[in-house]
């Protein structure tokens, strides 16, 4: 299918670079969330220990 658009209007879907960027910036989306999330999570149990 993509080789019969690329044909037909001359350009390609998706480069193998351009897929291999989004890709790496994914990732790095999902550590800085992960870190966020883990650094929340300490914080909060830190919080509760405090109370008790």
């Amino acid at each position: 299918m993509a080789l019969a658009f690329k044909e037909a209007t001359g350009e390609e879907l998706v480069t193998k670079d351009f897929l291999k960027a989004e890709i790496e910036a994914s990732k790095n989306d999902l550590i800085k969330w992960v870190a966020g999330m883990l650094l929340a999570q300490a914080a909060l149990i830190a919080a509760l220990v405090k109370l008790l």
